[in-house]
């Protein structure tokens, strides 16, 4: 009995990862088929095999593990530079009207700026090697309209500091910590 009911279980799980790789299997024959019959130059639009062989060549010689670990550290040092301007700005921001009134306005302005909008000035500004690409990630962590960690700093902190009455001692290291990690609100609920 309870073997049929894992088998069945089973079985809208497997229909659902079949259904998902219907759409992966149509791109990927067509970019085989476009490739190999001329329709998109094979420069642009290389054939599977090619990568294959290629990403295999890499991967022996240990170039392709390099270059992901230099992706990686790049990626992994920008957000983390983003993040923490986006905690420190949103807790400002949210803890001090004054701040919000003085910079909210062109902050919430400049947020509106598409992110890749913002490469000719990182180039202008910091050439092109890998502080320009850090730079530019830190952006996006930090400057995008949807950068979770700002608006969770923000909102948790003003939410705090406007509405409840100050103690005159506070820790406020440990306070805009704690608020400004996303989910923080349930958090602080759970413990007090």
């Amino acid at each position: 009995m309870a073997a049929m009911a894992i088998s069945a279980s089973i079985r809208p799980a497997r229909r659902r990862l079949l259904r998902g790789l219907v759409l992966p299997t149509i791109l990927l024959v067509l970019w085989e088929l476009s490739s190999k019959t001329g329709l998109i130059d094979a420069r642009f639009l290389p054939p599977l095999e090619t990568i294959a062989r290629t990403a295999w060549a890499e991967t022996l010689d240990g170039g392709l593990l390099v270059h992901l670990g230099a992706s990686l550290t790049r990626n992994l040092a920008g957000f983390f530079v983003g993040t923490a301007i986006g905690i420190a700005f949103g807790a400002l921001l949210g803890l001090s009207r004054l701040t919000n009134l003085l910079f909210g306005p062109t902050f919430h302005a400049a947020k509106q700026v598409a992110v890749l909008a913002w490469i000719p000035i990182i180039s202008i500004w910091f050439g092109f090697a890998e502080t320009a690409k850090i730079v530019f990630i830190a952006i996006a962590a930090f400057g995008s309209s949807r950068s979770p960690v700002r608006f969770a700093s923000i909102a948790a902190n003003s939410s705090y500091g406007y509405s409840c009455p100050r103690p005159r001692r506070r820790s406020l290291p440990a306070f805009t910590w704690r608020s400004s990690i996303p989910g923080s609100r349930l958090w602080r609920l759970s413990i007090s």
